[in-house]
């Protein structure tokens, strides 16, 4: 990729994601103190998987920040709306920035460049990939810890450091915040914590049990099931406290919720039509839909960034399938279409594609495809048993667990099978992976 401005012309990798921060653009001619440069971006390539990402241009001398959609391999931002007005000679910074569908920094620049007064510099920039983080529970301490760390395994936090038990973690997309259930108040409570193990937050103080957190995109909300109300009901508050309502608000049992990450929308299971269906509301426990809508069973639910479309597992077809409908329960589809069980889907933030686990194989295997049911792969490929996938929020990573090493542990690829690597390596068990954006 290339972007290539008045003044300054910056060569950027083709296999990487951006992020110029910091970069010294002066103005090319004119006289100090009078003449104004101008600023125009051209990508001239995108790399695989980018064509959702975001180019967003900021910075001393922009008068309103501009945002481009990489929807092409060539993209230009017209010079008439990046106009830097600075004085020849001087330098300035401008900032560009790839995000990607939940405005999530992708990828970071390691460099400074000043241009003197009437000259053009070309920078050659390595391009460091900002990597997403994943969270899991480890009882490699003796007890059951929530755990953080890179996608490449490294940076391992403890994040839960407590001598209970501390499970079902969820990450939120910006890897900011972690959620989790914990037993060490006795009964179970919801925990929140930054992912580097500061701030450490009790979300929830009621003698019942709340367990199963979902966090929206940047941590700021979190939705979870509660038994204080004497049967299981959906709550959502914001991450310190506030704000706590209960969101499904009917004596028969409501669980195992998924937030989406605007907000916006909540989905659960519910068992007040008698039978388990996969209900969606407003998080302000209005607009209440059955979305599942059949006499058989239906749950585990999982939403997309919006909460336009949800994925669940059904046994409507006498096996279990995995489901994906708009938030009305129109457009239904089985994405799966196998004999055998399909379980535990996995949404991407545009509903676009969705990862689940299987038994086709004789053995659980990790899939991903997209829910139109087309382009199905087998991403895990491996004779044990790998299950419990979570898909980033572009859809183009999924991370899993895994006992083909003897014990489980989580693993991580590309959504094309390809790249997979082992994260975790310890003979205790690792388990219950959530990818940021997951």
């Amino acid at each position: 990729m290339r972007l290539r401005g008045g003044g300054v012309g910056i060569a950027l990798g083709a296999s990487a994601l951006v992020l110029l921060a910091g970069a010294y653009v002066g103005c090319a001619g004119g006289t100090p103190g009078g003449a104004t440069g101008t600023l125009q971006l051209t990508i001239l390539g995108v790399a695989p998987g980018m064509e959702s990402l975001v180019i967003r241009v900021s910075g001393d001398g922009i008068a309103t920040p501009i945002t481009e959609t990489i929807s092409s391999p060539e993209v230009t931002v017209p010079a008439t709306e990046a106009a830097l007005i600075v004085p020849a000679g001087e330098a300035r910074t401008v900032e560009v920035e790839a995000l990607d569908l939940l405005g999530v920094r992708r990828g970071r620049f390691a460099g400074v460049v000043d241009v003197p007064e009437g000259a053009t510099t070309d920078l050659d920039a390595q391009l460091l990939e900002v990597l997403r983080q994943v969270a899991w529970a480890s009882d490699r301490d003796g007890n059951w810890e929530i755990y953080v760390a890179n996608e490449d395994g490294a940076g391992v936090v403890n994040v839960s450091q407590d001598p209970a038990e501390d499970w079902e973690p969820t990450i939120s997309a910006d890897g900011t915040k972690v959620a989790w259930t914990s037993q060490r108040d006795g009964n179970r409570e919801v925990y929140i914590a930054s992912t580097d193990g500061t701030g450490l937050l009790r979300l929830t103080d009621d003698p019942a049990m709340d367990f199963g957190p979902s966090l929206n995109a940047d941590g700021s909300m979190v939705a979870w099931s509660s038994f204080r109300d004497g049967d299981m009901e959906v709550y959502v508050a914001n991450s310190d406290g506030t704000g706590l309502r209960n969101v499904s608000n009917n004596p028969a049992g409501d669980a195992h919720c998924s937030l989406s990450a605007d907000g916006s929308r909540v989905s659960w299971m519910s068992e007040r039509d008698g039978n388990q269906e996969i209900y969606m509301a407003n998080t302000d426990g209005t607009g209440v839909v059955n979305v599942s809508q059949d006499a058989g069973w239906d749950a585990g639910s999982s939403l997309s960034a919006d909460g336009s479309r949800v994925a669940w597992e059904s046994q409507r077809d006498g096996n279990l399938e995995i489901y994906v409908a708009s938030a009305d329960g129109t457009g239904l589809l089985n994405v799966s279409q196998n004999p055998e069980g399909d379980n535990g889907p996995s949404l991407s933030a545009d509903g676009a594609r969705v990862a689940w686990w299987s038994y086709r194989d004789g053995n659980n295997e990790v899939y991903v495809a997209g829910t139109d049911g087309t382009g199905a792969v087998n991403v895990s490929t491996n004779a044990g048993g790998d299950r419990a996938p979570s898909l980033s929020a572009d859809g183009l990573k999924v991370a899993w667990e895994s006992d083909r090493d003897g014990d489980s542990e989580i693993y991580m690829a590309n959504s094309d099978g390809a790249g997979m690597a082992r994260l975790t390596i310890d003979p205790a068990s690792d388990r219950y992976a959530a990818l940021q954006g997951g």
